[in-house]
């Protein structure tokens, strides 16, 4: 028996859309258990939903309703946040519902559509609610083939990233490389909303504590850590023009690291190590040479001691 056969009635017709039938369970159930978070948060949740879903004016298929519930569980996100429903089986279970229903709407309008007309800003709305309802395999598909029209996009590069790292040990490699390729090319591309995956979730948390829970502090950093964790010989080799670029953006930023502010020190700190890491990683297991790997550890400990540490304490230490 699969985990929601052992559900209620009421998460059961939640799970299933049935928002109605949802709203009178769980209304049935706060009359018996008046204190319980959970038929609190379902109650709210079933109801905000059966409402929105009622309009008259409500899409009934394709992109335009997909567009509709998304733009309303973005509002519902933030209400439900204000309110600390996230973390319940109440709330995930309508996430999945939403975006599901979303993501079924999605892929209508790509079939009716055909691959040629199919735009990519469709692509990686469909990529997102796949990624956030946990459908994995699927949402790698459709973000690969997104990529095969913006190679360069950074934000689909990383929600490949998360897709791969969950899918396992097979995909860890594929995972990692793209975290790294993420950080190369546009490092703001990340978006914590999104990332609950292995190694990337306990890293981020672990830094956001360790910033004073400073979000774009653990995020200037979270490159370098990743990098770190990601030393495997396995990883995707790089090409010339991405070595020519990490020693050109260590060559800007050394020169910006004497003149900058003292407010951005710590964030071009933050992107020499996850530099000099990546050729260090380059230097040992791609094209070796020892005396390159030791400049670059050698960098990484004038601008990191903790980071400098955590790599000779090995690759892929769980730090």
């Amino acid at each position: 028996m699969s985990e929601r056969d052992h559900q209620s009635g009421e998460l059961k017709a939640l799970y299933q859309g049935d928002f109605a039938e949802a709203y009178r369970l769980y209304g049935d159930l706060l009359e018996r258990r008046p204190d319980s978070v959970e038929a609190q948060v379902g109650f709210y949740a079933a109801g905000y939903w059966r409402n929105r879903l009622e309009q008259e004016q409500l899409p009934r298929s394709g992109r335009a309703l997909a567009a509709y519930l998304m733009e309303h569980w973005e509002a519902f996100e933030v209400i439900a946040d204000e309110r600390g429903y996230p973390g319940t089986e109440a709330f995930a279970a309508a996430m999945k519902a939403v975006l599901g229903l979303a993501a079924e709407n999605l892929r209508h309008a790509f079939q009716e559509e055909g691959t040629s007309g199919v735009d990519l800003e469709l692509l990686k709305q469909l990529g997102i609610c796949l990624v956030r309802t946990e459908d994995y395999q699927n949402a790698a598909e459709v973000l690969n083939y997104a990529r095969k029209k913006n190679d360069s996009d950074a934000f689909l590069m990383f929600l490949l990233a998360e897709c791969y790292c969950h899918l396992g040990a097979g995909y860890l490699d594929r995972g990692l490389s793209l975290y790294r390729d993420t950080c190369f090319t546009d490092h703001q591309a990340i978006d914590p909303v999104y990332i609950t995956s292995e190694p990337a979730a306990p890293l981020l948390e672990r830094l956001y504590r360790e910033h004073d829970n400073n979000v774009q502090a653990a995020l200037d950093w979270f490159g370098a850590w990743m990098q770190l964790r990601s030393l495997r010989a396995t990883l995707r080799q790089l090409h010339p023009r991405e070595i020519e670029y990490l020693n050109s953006e260590i060559r800007r930023l050394t020169r910006d690291l004497d003149t900058v502010i003292d407010k951005y020190k710590d964030r071009v700190r933050a992107r020499l190590c996850f530099y000099h890491l990546a050729l260090f990683h380059y230097y040992r297991y791609q094209e070796i040479s020892r005396e390159e790997a030791r400049n670059h550890e050698a960098a990484l400990e004038a601008l990191s001691p903790e980071l400098y540490a955590a790599l000779k304490e090995g690759p892929g230490n769980k730090r």
